[in-house]
């Protein structure tokens, strides 16, 4: 880094001289007024840029429950990262994902960047919505599931116990072999 000046020359900003607010040199602006011109170069950006007002219901995922604000509130954020209060919008809202409610927030964004935002908020709404329709799935499947092996089970036993009737008709097992191999009265006391 240079030498800061010193000397009696003022800012052509501010009017302080080098002694009195540090700057480069002679015919440079001190760091206050060069941080005040950055401001108003973006403040003019901004001004000149247009902008929409949205409308964004704070609740939007009605695929989520209440407990589950996550996606509301990172939505929420994000508008409000773009938010601009100074900007004058047109007359009129657009809504990103209609509700109905007194809950609603309004934002005034760029109009630049509503496709992009709209977007998202579109995608990540169809992506809830199929997480929840799923997770709506899960109790059926899993009871048809269960019902399925219940039925193998059954069926697997009434096959069996027809084998042992055939084969104790037939004189391929004899009772005492039966006993001796299925013996529930000792299965139970133990």
């Amino acid at each position: 880094m240079g030498k800061a000046y010193s000397g009696k020359e003022v800012c052509q900003g501010c009017g302080k001289t080098g002694g009195e607010s540090w700057r480069d040199s002679r015919n440079s602006l001190c760091d206050k007024c060069k941080e005040e011109l950055r401001a108003a170069r973006q403040l003019n950006r901004e001004s000149t840029c247009e902008y929409i007002k949205v409308k964004q219901h704070r609740y939007a995922f009605n695929s989520l429950s209440f407990d589950d604000n996550t996606l509301n509130k990172f939505v929420i954020d994000l508008l409000g990262s773009l938010h601009n209060p100074f900007a004058i919008p047109p007359n009129g809202f657009v809504e990103i994902l209609p509700n109905s409610g007194n809950l609603q927030c309004d934002f005034i964004i760029p109009t630049k960047t509503f496709d992009a935002v709209k977007d998202f908020v579109l995608k990540m709404n169809d992506f809830v919505r199929d997480i929840r329709e799923k997770k709506e799935k899960i109790p059926y499947q899993a009871a048809k599931a269960v019902q399925a092996e219940k039925d193998r089970i059954y069926n697997e036993g009434i096959a069996k116990g027809r084998n042992l009737l055939v084969q104790l008709n037939t004189g391929n097992i004899i009772i005492e072999q039966f006993n001796a191999v299925y013996d529930y009265k000792e299965k139970k006391e133990q």
